[in-house]
This record gives C-alpha cells, structure tokens and sequence, in this order.
C-alpha cells in the first residue's frame, strides 16, 4: 500500500494552474501518472478542511488521466472526519479568504453518480 497527499497525487501543490495545466504536468512526472493509473482505492482523511473546489479538481484529474467519465473514473472514494469540525481551508494564494468557503460535503461531484 503507497500513501501520499491527495494534492501531491494529484499534482497540485498549491491549486493555481488549471485542470488542463494540471494535466500535462502529471503526464510529464511520470510518478504521479503511475499511481494515479494504479490507485484503486482513494482515502481521504480530515475531509472536513478539504475544499470543493480541491474535490472537483482532484476529481477532473482523475477522470482526464485515467480516460474514463466516471466519478473519479470508478476509483472508489472513502471520505472521513467530522464534517464540522473546521471549514475548508481557504487558498491565500489565490486571493480566496474565509468568506465563501464552502463545505467538502455541499459539493456536487457524486450527484450525478447515484
């Protein structure tokens, strides 16, 4: 079993380059090109400071590298924690402060998938 940070697996460190950019850089570092082709099972731990928009993105990065159109290209998604312990962490680099942020849970990635 490998473990790693979902925005590290994802490549995106900070969430500032776009899902096309995102893309092309994980195709260029082949490491997180492999392991997302290889993960079967995705662990999200602490949900609750995970931001919707670090959720679709990672979803996005999903369904683009592994070229299927399901949610998360059928990798099955554990989320856990307690959903209001603490709201998402907002992005200081993009400008984004507490204002606004929303929920990991009132996100939309699995409506579509039930």
């Amino acid at each position: 079993m490998h473990a790693c940070m979902l925005r590290k697996l994802c490549g995106f460190l900070d969430a500032r380059n776009s899902i096309e950019q995102t893309v092309i850089l994980i195709i260029e570092y082949r490491k997180s090109l492999d392991a997302i082709k290889k993960t079967h099972v995705l662990l999200m731990d602490e949900v609750s400071i995970v931001s919707c928009s670090v959720l679709e993105k990672a979803e996005r990065v999903f369904r683009e590298v592994r070229k299927e159109q399901a949610a998360f290209s059928n990798v099955q998604v554990i989320l856990w924690g307690d959903l209001f312990q603490f709201p998402s962490v907002p992005n200081r680099l993009l400008g984004r402060g507490w204002v606004g942020v929303a929920y990991v849970f009132q996100n939309n990635v699995f409506e579509t998938q039930r």
